[in-house]
C-alpha cells in the first residue's frame, strides 16, 4: 500500500507506523520503520509463518512453506517509504493442533512480525487467528477454506475459495456425474474444516433429493474398516472424506484392501502425491477439488489419469478494502498519534495495493474519528 500524506523525511518513523496498522485493515504487508536491523546494519521486516511442521498437516504445510521460501529467494527485499527492508521469514509451528495453535501464534507475535502467512488447516488458523486480531496482525490464509477463519475477524484474510464453494461443486458434481442418490460422509471428529465441509456438502446433497449417512471417527484413528463396511452396506453411491493428509492415505488403503466400488470424493486436502500415490495401481476411484489454475502446465492438464477437473470457474477479482476498514485502522493507531495528524496535516490519503481505491480523510473528519474514540 502507498499512504500519500505529504510529510516530510523528518516524520517518516510515524507514517511507516500509520501505514502499518492501515495495512492490516487492508489485508497488505508492510512494515514499521521500528522493524528490527540485522547483524550486518541492514533494515528487516519481518513475516510470520504460521504453518504445522509436525502433526496430521504436516505434509501440507511444508508444501505452503516451500512456497513462501521461493517467494522469499526471489523477492529478498522490499521498498517501502523509499527504504529498502530485508524479508526475514519467522517460522512458527502450530502441530496441526488447534491446543498448540495460540501458543505458536503467540510466538509469532512477540517475535514481532509485522504479516503473518497460514495456516495450512483451517481449525488451527481459527485457534491462532484471535492472538493475531489482539496484537493487530494481519494474516493472510493461503490454503485455509474454512468460511470461519476469517468471520467475525477483521485482521485474518485470504486468497483461497471457501468450503460452501468446493462443498456445493462436489455435492453436485456426485449428482451429475453418478446420479448419486446416497452419499456416505465420513470425519474426523472436532475437526472444524472436515466437519464444516460435510455440513455444507450434506445441504446441497440433501437438497438435490439425496440422501446423506455421516460418521465421525475419533483423533488418532488408524483403523477404518468399520467405517467403509458401512458404507457399502449402506449401499452409497458415492463417499465423501474431507479429511487429513494422513487419514486419507490410510482410508485409502484400506478401502482398496475391502474392494470398495463407489468413488471417494475429496476436497482440497486430498489434492497431494502422498494421497496419489496410494491410489495407484487400485480400482478406486478418487475426484478432488483444486487450487490449481487450468492451463498452468499443458503436462499436468493432461497428464494423469487420476486427476479429473470438476468444474472450471474463471477467476474474478474482488478487494474487500472500504472506507470503514481505513477508519478502524485510524483508531487503532492511538488518539495521540491521531492529534498529532490533524495538528500537522490537512488531509491523508490512503491507497489500497490491491485496487488502488483512494481514501481520503480531512482534517475535520480526522476530528469526528478522534471524537468517537
Amino acid at each position: 500500500m502507498d499512504a500519500a500524506f505529504g510529510m516530510e523525511d523528518k516524520k517518516m518513523k510515524r507514517v511507516i507506523a500509520v501505514i502499518l496498522v492501515l495495512c492490516m485493515a487492508l489485508s497488505l504487508c508492510a512494515c514499521s520503520s521500528s522493524g528490527s536491523g540485522s547483524a550486518s546494519g541492514e533494515k528487516v521486516v519481518k513475516i510470520g509463518v504460521f504453518e504445522p511442521s509436525s502433526g496430521d498437516s504436516a505434509s501440507g504445510g511444508k508444501k505452503e512453506i516451500l512456497g513462501m521460501q521461493y517467494a522469499n529467494s526471489q523477492e529478498p527485499t522490499v521498498t517501502l517509504g523509499g527504504e529498502t527492508y530485508k524479508v526475514e521469514l519467522v517460522y512458527g509451528d502450530n502441530g496441526s493442533s488447534t491446543d498448540k495453535a495460540p501458543s505458536a501464534a503467540s510466538s509469532l507475535v512477540s517475535a514481532g512480525v509485522s504479516v503473518v502467512l497460514g495456516s495450512y488447516g483451517s481449525g488451527v488458523s481459527m485457534a491462532g487467528g484471535p492472538k493475531f486480531e489482539e496484537a493487530g496482525i494481519p494474516a493472510i490464509g493461503i490454503t485455509c477454506t474454512n468460511p470461519n477463519v476469517t468471520a467475525g475477524n477483521s485482521y485474518y484474510f485470504r486468497i483461497c475459495f471457501l468450503d460452501n464453494f468446493q462443498a456445493d461443486v462436489l455435492a453436485n458434481f456426485a449428482v451429475s456425474k453418478f446420479s448419486a442418490k446416497t452419499a456416505y460422509c465420513l470425519g474426523e471428529s472436532g475437526n472444524e474444516y472436515d466437519q464444516g465441509l460435510i455440513a455444507f456438502f450434506t445441504k446441497v446433497f440433501e437438497a438435490a433429493g439425496g440422501k446423506v449417512i455421516t460418521d465421525s471417527f475419533p483423533t488418532g484413528n488408524s483403523d477404518f474398516g468399520s467405517y467403509l463396511n458401512k458404507a457399502k452396506s449402506e449401499g452409497a453411491d458415492v463417499i465423501f472424506t474431507p479429511v487429513s493428509i494422513a487419514y486419507a492415505v490410510q482410508i485409502i488403503t484400506q478401502a482398496a484392501s475391502l474392494g470398495i466400488e463407489a468413488p471417494f470424493l475429496g476436497s482440497d486436502t486430498l489434492d497431494d502425491n502422498m494421497v496419489l500415490e496410494a491410489i495407484k495401481g487400485t480400482d478406486l476411484q478418487l475426484y478432488v477439488s483444486t487450487f490449481y489454475q487450468e492451463g498452468g502446465s499443458p503436462e499436468f492438464d493432461t497428464g494423469d489419469e487420476n486427476l479429473k477437473v470438476l468444474e472450471r470457474t474463471e477467476p474474478k477479482f474482488e478487494c474487500n478494502c472500504s472506507r470503514e476498514k481505513c477508519e478502524k485502522g485510524l483508531i487503532a493507531i492511538g488518539k495521540k498519534e491521531l492529534e498529532d495528524i490533524i495538528k500537522e496535516e490537512e488531509k491523508i490519503q490512503i491507497e489500497c495495493n490491491f485496487c488502488n481505491s483512494k481514501y481520503v480523510f480531512t482534517r475535520e473528519e480526522l476530528q469526528e474519528i478522534v471524537a468517537k474514540m
